[in-house]
């Protein structure tokens, strides 16, 4: 069993439902080395990444939750989303959320970076920022062919694509 941090009793108020769910998945199902951050700020700017998971060999991983139903989500484009929120139904336009991902990713990057012990010496070894996933609740195969627009199928992870992991 994975830990959370903070322990989920603790931080369950303030999830959504999709995050509520997510963060009982990962605790019961990822290895016990898996640490688990939920809602932390990150850099200088403070980021508030959704999840951040860390395991000793794997490295680094950040997860962004987003509750939206299909039928809420009006346009998309690749560097937004247009979303109608109840109960007007206004829309609001965001981040997408892979760029979102990115950002947290980076921003945690060059704080680790400022780290002599954590930068390897041979810079062609070095891999890359990882890669962010964005975790979304839609179950349809037509919620996927719609996000797939704006990320690569590889990123999108629906609840029922979950259940079969």
């Amino acid at each position: 069993m994975a830990t959370l941090i903070p322990s989920y009793s603790s931080c369950a108020g303030r999830m959504t439902g999709g995050e509520k769910r997510l963060a009982q998945r990962l605790e019961a199902k990822l290895e016990d080395d898996y640490m688990l951050w939920y809602d932390v700020p990150v850099g200088p700017k403070a980021l508030y990444p959704d999840f951040i998971l860390l395991h000793p060999s794997r490295g680094l991983c950040v997860l962004e939750v987003k509750d939206w139903r299909l039928d809420t989500i009006k346009s998309v484009n690749p560097d937004e989303f247009a979303i109608a929120t109840p109960p007007q139904g206004s829309i609001k336009h965001v981040k997408n959320p892979l760029h979102q991902a990115r950002d947290y990713v980076l921003a945690m990057c060059s704080l680790l970076e400022q780290d002599p012990e954590l930068v390897q010496a041979d810079t062609r070894a070095s891999s890359s920022a990882p890669t962010p996933m964005v975790w979304c609740c839609p179950t349809s195969p037509a919620a996927s062919s719609t996000l797939s627009r704006c990320w690569p199928r590889s990123s999108i992870l629906t609840w029922s694509s979950a259940k079969t992991k």
